[in-house]
């Protein structure tokens, strides 16, 4: 895995984007994928930038892997 692919995304495919937040009282990274609506698709907690990262992008590649279609895979 490549430097490139440890640093946290602030876009990802189709209509997504992520925000990422250090909670230092549990010394963990809370991470966020949220929609063009500011729906918020996915989020959980990592212990570090790079793990967050790998988290949304496996997440992104799946989402946009089972969508089919050309309209907006944020929605159903």
């Amino acid at each position: 895995m490549s430097a490139g692919d440890e640093a946290f995304p602030d876009d990802l495919t189709g209509h997504f984007w992520t925000q990422l937040d250090e909670v230092p009282d549990i010394n963990r990274w809370r991470y966020q994928v949220i929609d063009y609506q500011d729906n918020v698709m996915a989020e959980g907690l990592a212990v570090s930038p790079a793990q967050a990262a790998r988290f949304v992008r496996a997440w992104d590649t799946v989402v946009c892997a089972a969508f089919v279609g050309d309209g907006d895979p944020s929605l159903p």
